[in-house]
């Protein structure tokens, strides 16, 4: 007779066991074939506005990026605020589309 372990029998549990290792395996295979891309792209948490000294890269948008020079700022600190804000500006380099292909061998388990 099967031992019971919280209303399930062993057989079943065992099922179970090996369904969520099939599923297990799967997914450590899918992992290691997919090449992560670690975003290192952050803002200068020492950068502030030239103008209003108490504002950092979080006040910025890319709109605002985009407008810094009809805002006051002159050419030279409105590279400077893309530069050191990246993220906020919204200028993080972009991941190519070419670098992400199917695998020919993957079939649906």
């Amino acid at each position: 007779k099967d031992v019971i372990i919280h209303k399930y029998p062993i057989i079943t549990l065992t099922t179970m066991i090996e369904k969520h290792m099939r599923v297990a395996s799967f997914f450590i295979i899918l992992l290691s074939t997919v090449k992560f891309v670690v975003s290192t792209c952050s803002d200068d948490p020492s950068y502030y506005n030239p103008r209003v000294p108490y504002l950092t890269c979080s006040a910025y948008t890319s709109n605002i990026c985009e407008d810094l020079q009809i805002m006051g700022f002159d050419k030279q600190q409105a590279a400077e605020a893309i530069q050191r804000c990246p993220k906020s500006c919204d200028k993080c380099p972009s991941i190519p589309s070419s670098s992400c292909t199917n695998d020919p061998l993957y079939s649906d388990p």
